[in-house]
This record gives structure tokens, sequence and C-alpha cells, in this order.
């Protein structure tokens, strides 16, 4: 039988693990959604700083335009062109 006032001190509880993990986690993310707030403020401040007017921007948008037409137009062609690509991978010299 104790003594009544006579009882141990308790120990402090330790955190337990998983109380461990959450705090982990929570500042992971939290460092994570700072770090893509950020990137993004640079990429709109960079986009802003290079936008075009006048001359300059009808120049780029008619050779934007050119460049996507042609690449449209290099995909068309090879695919027009891989039937005889794979009749000439034959010998096609003994005949």
């Amino acid at each position: 039988m104790s003594i009544p006032g006579s009882e141990e001190p308790r120990r402090p509880r330790r955190p337990s693990r998983l109380l461990e993990v959450d705090a982990w986690l929570d500042s992971a993310l939290y460092a994570l959604r700072n770090g893509i707030a950020k990137f993004w403020d640079r990429l709109s401040i960079l986009s802003r700083r290079m936008q075009l007017t006048g001359f300059k921007r009808f120049l780029v948008e008619v050779l934007d335009e050119g460049f996507s037409i042609g690449v449209a137009g290099f995909v068309v062609l090879l695919a027009l062109a891989l039937p005889a690509f794979q009749e000439t991978s034959k010998d096609w010299r003994k005949g």
C-alpha cells in the first residue's frame, strides 16, 4: 500500500513518433508551398519583362507560326515517307 501524499512524481511523457512525423510532414509541405509560390512569382515577373509590342511582336508571331507550321509539315512528310523507308530497308539492289 502506498502512503497518501507520497506518490512518485510522474515522468514527462515523450511525444510519440507519429507526432514527430506529422510535424516533419507539415513543415515539409509548408516549405514546398512557399518554394512553389516563390518560383511562380519569379516566373510571372520574367514573363512580364518579356512582353513585346509593335513590330517586334508582329515579327515574333509570324516566326512562331511559321515554325509551328513547318514542324507540322515535317511530321506529315515523315508519316507519308514511312512506307518508302520500309520498302527500301530491304536489299532493294537484288531486284
